[in-house]
């Protein structure tokens, strides 16, 4: 056997070897899957960069929300700039917020709220997966409109904030 062909059935066996562990650790964590298939949906989808960034920092409560930066020992006023009604968290800005809920409406976006015990990240991917390609681009293009228009005053010419 020459070596060419002994590397090439080294490196079989060890993808064969990666493939059944990732499998088998896969059957253990469904919330995984679910996580994995949401970022190959979204990663994999003809939007625009800057709409799958905004995605991708939605999922992982990486948008600076009000919460956020007090976590970060800023000095603001946690409460949700379009509603004016509650505290300005993840949860709050993209599935709990009136105006929010009413744009979702609007859209006709088949999104439940029903689970909204679960925790935010396997909420995401739960709602992300029960959805159509083209409902998970209306989707992903509705949360980062209400993104942009949550900081439109911040961002807009003339602004007294900007």
């Amino acid at each position: 056997m020459s070596n060419l062909q002994l590397g090439k059935s080294k490196s079989l066996i060890g993808s064969l070897i990666v493939t059944l562990y990732n499998r088998f650790a896969l059957s253990l964590c469904p919330k995984l899957v679910c996580v994995m298939r949401f970022y190959a949906g979204m990663w994999g989808s003809s939007l625009p960069a800057k709409v799958k960034i905004t995605m991708w920092r939605i999922m992982n409560n990486y948008l600076p929300t009000y919460a956020n930066l007090q976590a970060r020992r800023l000095n603001v006023i946690n409460c949700c700039p379009l509603c004016k009604r509650e505290a300005e968290n993840i949860e709050h800005i993209m599935r709990e917020c009136v105006f929010v809920k009413e744009l979702l409406e609007t859209q006709r976006i088949p999104l439940t709220t029903q689970d909204a015990d679960v925790p935010w990240k396997e909420w995401l991917a739960l709602a992300f997966a029960r959805l159509t390609p083209t409902w998970r681009h209306a989707l992903m293009i509705t949360y980062w409109t209400v993104w942009y228009a949550r900081n439109k005053p911040w961002t807009s010419p003339g602004s007294a904030r900007a």
